[in-house]
């Protein structure tokens, strides 16, 4: 939608415009496509073990709401 409405807009991008842009994406060293991806953190939602302890942890609260 952002490119539609900028073609509308402004009808052409400058030469320049898209040179930085083609750079800024496809840069061999450091270009935003040929960034290598890190390995993901540790995901609380990813791990059943810290999943476990958290619904745990919500039933106790839950049994300790009633009880007083």
């Amino acid at each position: 939608m952002r490119s539609q409405r900028l073609r509308k807009d402004a009808e052409w991008l400058p030469e320049n415009a898209v040179k930085t842009r083609k750079a800024f994406y496809t840069n061999e060293k450091n270009g935003y496509l040929n960034r290598e991806m890190g390995a993901p953190g540790m995901n609380m939602m990813n791990n059943p073990d810290m999943m476990g302890n958290m619904m745990k942890q919500n039933l106790q609260g839950i049994i300790h709401m009633f009880m007083f």
